[in-house]
């Protein structure tokens, strides 16, 4: 019920917020967009262990329902992005992802951001329906103040929040920082290359849940990859659910990399996430991810993709911590709005339990613009 009530109270906001912006957007000199994007996801997933028999399990549900909300005026604009996702039962909640104030200055274009945000590390592109592997360990989603710059061919972030975990003894404040680096040279009109290489202070404010405070990460392997140290690895002391009051002893940073070229017809991408050293409160483990995708627009509108990603002390399908994911995507746009996914994934670790997955993605989006003029 609980979740209802909170469900309820976001959609009630997200109302008032839309009324509010076409309010404001007939008033003044502000520009109002809205978007929205309703995914479909059909899956087959057959577990095989390395011993015992496979399981097998199908299903059809809502991967993501979105609606983004943005205002402009001047050097001003607003971002609310609400956020819809079904869970393994079936039963899904509205939250707000995203909602930040940006300015950016008329005479430099530098900006400065406040808000709730997916921060610059470990977000590069992939064309793939299931998350890859270094997202789901870098990720971070939190409230920040962010500066930023650009610089001819390369962009600079810098920004600090106060994060979900602590040292032990440590005050609750805005301690928690990260620093994004971009080169992009221009190498024509029809070549993009970019290099991002991106810092965060402490990797268990990630989204990944590395301390084991969501109770939400005690899943089965054979309903989804788990965010877990190996069998028999000690996780006693401050890794337990307790975390989030007794802190834990040591912070380790996280560092992520991002090479990202395409051109008119095909592009790659590799991407690579890792702690900064060992982390004495995860089994004194260093979790780390890596993954490569390489597309291609073979007719348009037909998309081809393949990807290979590797993860070491960080997920595991019922036996060691070293994963292995190959896949294989066919992506077809049947109009502007509406696009279809295949996608084959093969994830396997060294202790030969082996998860095979079928997914089809039906994706629909639109836009709706609002008045840039309005009377007074």
């Amino acid at each position: 019920m609980k979740k209802k009530r909170n469900s309820l109270v976001v959609l009630v906001a997200a109302l008032v917020l839309v009324l509010g912006f076409s309010t404001v957007s007939y008033c003044h000199d502000t520009a109002l967009d809205g978007n929205a994007a309703i995914s479909i996801n059909m899956g087959f997933e057959n577990y095989q262990p390395a011993v015992g028999e496979s399981e097998k399990s199908s299903d059809i549900y809502v991967d993501s329902v979105e609606l983004e909300f943005t205002g402009e005026r001047g050097a001003f604009a607003g971002v609310a992005l609400l956020l819809y996702e079904e869970d393994d039962f079936g039963e899904g909640e509205l939250t707000l992802d995203e909602a930040f104030i940006k300015h950016t200055c008329p005479e430099t274009g530098n900006n400065i951001t406040l808000g709730k945000l997916y921060i610059p590390f470990a977000d590069g592109p992939t064309d793939f329906i299931v998350d890859p592997l270094v997202h789901d360990l870098g990720e971070t989603r939190e409230s920040v103040i962010e500066i930023s710059a650009g610089f001819s061919m390369v962009n600079i972030a810098i920004g600090a929040f106060n994060g979900d975990s602590d040292e032990m003894n440590q005050e609750d404040k805005i301690d928690d920082f990260y620093a994004a680096l971009e080169v992009a040279p221009h190498l024509g009109d029809s070549i993009e290359l970019s290099l991002k290489v991106a810092y965060l202070s402490d990797i268990t404010d990630s989204d990944a849940d590395l301390l084991g405070s969501d109770e939400s990460a005690e899943a089965t392997p054979a309903e989804s990859l788990v965010n877990a140290p190996a069998e028999g690895d000690d996780t006693t002391g401050d890794t337990t659910a307790d975390h989030a009051v007794l802190g834990y002893s040591e912070r380790v940073g996280g560092i992520s990399a991002t090479l990202a070229a395409s051109s008119d017809h095909c592009s790659l991408t590799v991407e690579y996430v890792t702690a900064q050293d060992d982390m004495i409160d995860y089994s004194e483990l260093k979790p780390t991810a890596l993954n490569v995708e390489l597309a291609t627009e073979v007719v348009a509108p037909v998309l081809l993709a393949l990807k290979y990603e590797t993860s070491e002390d960080f997920v595991s399908i019922g036996g060691d911590t070293n994963v292995d994911r190959m896949g294989l995507l066919v992506g077809y746009g049947l109009n502007d709005n509406t696009e279809v996914k295949l996608e084959l994934l093969r994830t396997e670790d060294d202790s030969d339990n082996k998860i095979d997955s079928v997914t089809v993605h039906v994706a629909y989006t639109f836009k709706a613009e609002g008045a840039e003029e309005g009377g007074e």
